[in-house]
């Protein structure tokens, strides 16, 4: 029963001809599907999320996926799509993570995204301790000078996306 709504006991997938399955739904299934069409929704999103990279994942949300899925494979999204990124913003190198990179680089009003990579907060939380010594110090959090160690890591990354 998703957020309180009863989910009907016979199976609601329509054929092209309109013609619903009718088959049971098994007792406890979060959406009105018999266990055939269960199973291939499940292989359906098992495919979606072995073939996507960070780059194709990188609009979706979760909201996306054509039923509601568990936590465990929102997780398995979640993980596949977050990035460090870096983004030219002014003068400066913004390092940051996000799962929404589009949404972000204009949330920031930034002038170019320089690199990503795969990776969330402990990957994040690696590269503001290696830039350090670069802070800006006007007083936003994670904007750093363009010193030569941040800009060769940059372009090693975009080297490597090439």
């Amino acid at each position: 029963m998703p957020n309180g709504t009863p989910v009907p006991s016979r199976c609601t997938n329509a054929d092209a001809y309109g013609q619903f399955c009718d088959g049971p739904v098994p007792t406890g299934a979060p959406v009105s599907l018999c266990s055939v069409h269960l199973r291939m929704a499940y292989a359906y999103c098992q495919d979606l999320i072995d073939r996507a990279t960070t780059n194709q994942l990188a609009g979706l949300k979760i909201e996306d996926f054509p039923l509601s899925v568990g936590e465990s494979i929102r997780d398995r999204v979640r993980a596949q799509r977050e990035v460090v990124y870096y983004m030219r913003v002014g003068e400066h190198i913004k390092i940051g993570r996000t799962v929404h990179l589009n949404a972000r680089f204009k949330q920031l009003q930034a002038d170019e995204i320089l690199a990503t990579e795969p990776g969330g907060s402990q990957l994040e939380t690696d590269r503001l301790k290696q830039f350090a010594h670069l802070k800006a110090d006007d007083g936003r959090r994670e904007y750093f000078h363009p010193g030569p160690d941040l800009l060769e890591h940059v372009a090693q990354l975009q080297r490597a996306a090439a």
